[in-house]
């Protein structure tokens, strides 16, 4: 009995270490990008909410978003220590962004489960779900209405921010519908 506490105990310490040098790679790779944003006002995070940055050549987004990607449930859990101040919520949060539209989906998700819990503010998910000026990740959730799990992740995102039109036009199909002819007029105009 004794051996197997002390081999659950040492296995805890490897986990909480492992954690521990995970959290401390985020907060490192934060440090990277927010060190790589342009200086004065236009690195500021009222100009970058309102006109953006090109992440993706900011020195360590890539790593960033790997270390996001591969981690998540420990980013989520240990947000605000991977991010203490707004500048670096805002680039920990863009970390979601930089994958495919599933890992951005995730990050909705996790993003709502912190709003929703206190660790990041309407604004901040607002700003998630439109900072990133792509009009089809914008419209993502329309676009895949249909997929496992989009409905439920409309639905909660209903509950917590009331848009009932936006969400019921997602949930019947009809936002799917505007959005692809918007796309398909924008697509035959270039």
């Amino acid at each position: 009995m004794k051996k197997l506490i002390m081999g659950v105990f040492i296995l805890d310490c490897v986990v909480v270490a492992c954690a521990d040098d995970i959290v401390s790679q985020v907060c490192s790779s934060v440090s990277s990008v927010v060190s790589a944003l342009p200086t004065g006002r236009r690195g500021s995070p009222s100009y970058i909410r309102e006109f953006g940055v090109p992440l993706k050549q900011c020195a360590g987004y890539q790593g960033l978003v790997s270390i996001v990607s591969d981690n998540q449930d420990l980013v989520c859990t240990n947000f605000s220590l991977c991010a203490t101040n707004e500048l670096s919520r805002m680039v920990l949060l863009s970390a979601w962004w930089g994958g495919d539209d599933d890992l951005y989906i995730s990050g909705l998700s996790r993003s709502l489960d912190l709003a929703m819990d206190g660790t990041v503010t309407r604004d901040e998910l607002d700003w998630y779900r439109r900072g990133h000026f792509n009009v089809r990740r914008a419209n993502i959730l329309a676009l895949r209405y249909d997929e496992p799990g989009i409905s439920n992740l409309v639905s909660r995102l209903y509950g917590f921010t009331g848009e009932t039109n936006v969400c019921l036009r997602v949930l019947s199909g009809e936002a799917r519908i505007s959005i692809t002819n918007y796309l398909d007029e924008i697509s035959h105009t270039n």
